[in-house]
């Protein structure tokens, strides 16, 4: 776009300097009219290709968000019937509402059964298109990362829970480590 307008100023001070020679100033004022016309022309074509891209560009942010959400939705099916919603109620431990806690300090969170045996962690956060989180993958099996498979569970199958006073929140799933390991493995898209 800069380079559109600098060739265009350069060609109308080249076209004044050439024509401001020859003895006929009308000529010279129709010519440079003629010339900031074409220039105001391409100006406005130019305005409206970067409308257009604009425009394409939203359309394709929304057929990808609403990829993502259909993805989540469909993936997390296949935990339906693996992890139980039953609210959790662990002894010595109080809930926490979801929509308290973002979805930066979901990730890495430890998440367990209601035995309160350690499953794994949360290792990415599925965010659906209205900025809920609707699902969280879970690193589980393995040692020490090596062999770990993450699953994708539906974020209203997980409690958040902190102990009595304390700070520090925790994830639960009424599901124990092996039935979340016969999951199917979840896949970057």
């Amino acid at each position: 776009m800069k380079r559109f307008l600098t060739t265009t100023s350069i060609v109308l001070v080249m076209s004044a300097s050439a024509y401001a020679e020859s003895s006929n100033v009308e000529e010279v004022g129709e010519n440079l009219g003629q010339a900031a016309e074409a220039a105001g022309d391409a100006l406005s074509n130019t305005a409206q290709e970067i409308e257009n891209a604009a425009e394409n560009t939203v359309n394709d942010v929304d057929q990808a968000v609403e990829a993502t959400g259909e993805y989540i939705s469909e993936k997390a099916g296949d935990v339906a019937d693996a992890v139980d919603p039953t609210t959790i109620d662990v002894e010595g431990y109080v809930p926490v509402v979801h929509d308290s806690i973002s979805a930066e300090d979901l990730t890495g969170m430890r998440v367990y059964n209601v035995s309160q045996e350690w499953i794994g962690e949360i290792e990415e956060v599925m965010v659906g298109t209205d900025g809920s989180v609707d699902g969280v993958v879970i690193g589980v099996g393995g040692f020490l990362g090596l062999g770990e498979k993450d699953v994708l569970v539906d974020f209203s199958r997980v409690s958040l829970m902190r102990e009595g006073d304390g700070d520090t929140i925790y994830a639960f799933v009424h599901a124990d480590k092996e039935v979340l390991e016969g999951l199917p493995a979840h896949e970057d898209s």
